[in-house]
């Protein structure tokens, strides 16, 4: 009758045979290491169409060797927030699309736009975490290149902004980026 199960795993423990993967609704799995469990996954959830897979963990490669077809099941991954370049976020997006959240740190402004090219992908995210860092850069390309993708499922927005003034922020023109956003923390 077990529908919904949530695991925390650390240090030397064995983690146990996870059978039960075959008939879960949702399964939360917080781990540094994956591997024992993504093995568990492909071994017993592969047929398991229903499942749906929050990993709370910061191990990018163990997720990326997940089969195919385990991939739609994957709908939350991260430990706080990713790292844009050293997590490959443009790849997690690409291969796991049924991702609902999201919370991405290290984007400089030259990254905005290949960002917001990958999160286009995700249709079903509904919460995005960004840390955008414009700091660092000279001056903003201009309005004309800034063509950024819409994220039309988003509802909500944790923003972390360092900037300089207020022409930045209004260089992310987010009502037009986010349409149907509906909080921002």
């Amino acid at each position: 009758a077990l529908q919904c199960l949530a695991l925390e795993s650390y240090g030397d423990t064995d983690l146990p045979d996870l059978s039960i993967l075959a008939q879960l609704k949702v399964v939360v799995f917080e781990s540094d290491d994956l591997d024992a469990f993504v093995r568990s996954l492909e071994q017993y959830a592969t047929d398991n169409a229903d499942l749906q897979v929050h990993i709370i963990s910061d191990n990018t490669d163990a997720l990326l060797s997940l089969s195919q077809p385990l991939h739609s099941r994957i709908v939350r991954f991260g430990w706080g927030y990713l790292d844009y370049t050293g997590d490959q976020v443009p790849l997690l997006c690409s291969q796991f699309r049924s991702l609902t959240s999201l919370s991405i740190v290290g984007i400089a402004v030259t990254n905005v736009v290949p960002l917001f090219t990958a999160l286009s992908q995700l249709h079903q995210l509904v919460h995005l975490g960004l840390w955008v860092n414009f700091w660092d850069d000279k001056e903003l390309p201009p309005p004309a290149h800034r063509s950024l993708a819409q994220l039309n499922s988003l509802r909500a927005l944790e923003l972390s902004l360092t900037i300089t003034s207020h022409s930045e922020v209004q260089w992310l023109n987010l009502p037009v980026r986010m349409p149907h956003l509906q909080t921002i923390y």
